[in-house]
């Protein structure tokens, strides 16, 4: 019974392991995306202006 509740408790702090390393890509690719967001709206911005002086 010890040993099945001390199994059970490596099993979840493994997982909680797993978790925290995958909201800390999630969060990397956020911010990725966040800046090639604003890369891209930056690069339509400057193609809007251009095309007005044209």
């Amino acid at each position: 019974m010890v040993s099945n509740v001390s199994d059970m408790i490596q099993q979840i702090a493994a997982s909680e392991e797993e978790q925290s390393a995958a909201a800390g890509q999630v969060s990397a690719n956020m911010e990725s995306i966040s800046k090639v967001t604003k890369e891209a709206f930056g690069s339509v911005s400057e193609t809007s202006n251009a095309a007005s002086d044209l």
